[in-house]
């Protein structure tokens, strides 16, 4: 009887430390580099046309010569969020989402509001602050590597007011 109820608890404390592993595991670009809009994942660099259909019409669309590609580059806003698109090809490539409101959350379950413990639960540790109030979370964890995509929380006492998702397609 001992050795079964031994072997139940070593069971859970593995299934827990895989859960807490799963949790804090390092950024991705397939898995976090994105955006989740009604339960459909919308990965980075890619049509922006799909995630405009998922969030609707924009409250606003500005547009400017892009000063890298051929074509214009735009900013699409929304209640809450902007998505920024570069032009490729005959497409509009987004390679940026700045929330600021809304029910927007990153693919780990961090939207506005969320405290910095909840970051680093769902993040982990491996994050570097460009300023008091940033905690970036990036694909190499280099705070001196700027052409690696990134996951930046900007935090005003405590608490998540800006998540900005971007991938610096001027490195491209």
């Amino acid at each position: 009887m001992q050795r079964r109820i031994k072997i139940a608890f070593l069971s859970a404390l593995m299934i827990l430390a895989a859960i807490a592993m799963a949790e804090n595991a390092p950024v991705t670009l397939e898995d976090d580099i994105g955006i989740s809009v009604g339960g459909v994942w919308y990965p980075v660099l890619n049509d922006f046309a799909p995630l405009m259909e998922a969030l609707g019409e924009p409250v606003e669309t500005i547009a400017a010569p892009s000063c890298v590609f051929k074509g214009e580059d735009k900013e699409f806003v929304y209640e809450g969020m902007s998505v920024y698109t570069n032009p490729l090809g005959e497409i509009d490539v987004w390679y940026e989402a700045y929330i600021t409101g809304g029910d927007f959350e990153t693919s780990r379950g961090i939207g506005i509001g969320a405290s910095a413990d909840d970051v680093i639960n769902a993040y982990g540790e491996n994050y570097y602050c460009e300023s008091e109030d940033k905690m970036t979370y990036s694909l190499t964890g280099d705070p001196d590597d700027y052409s690696s995509p990134c996951i930046i929380f900007t935090l005003s006492d405590d608490t998540v007011t800006c998540i900005d998702i971007y991938y610096p397609t001027n490195t491209l």
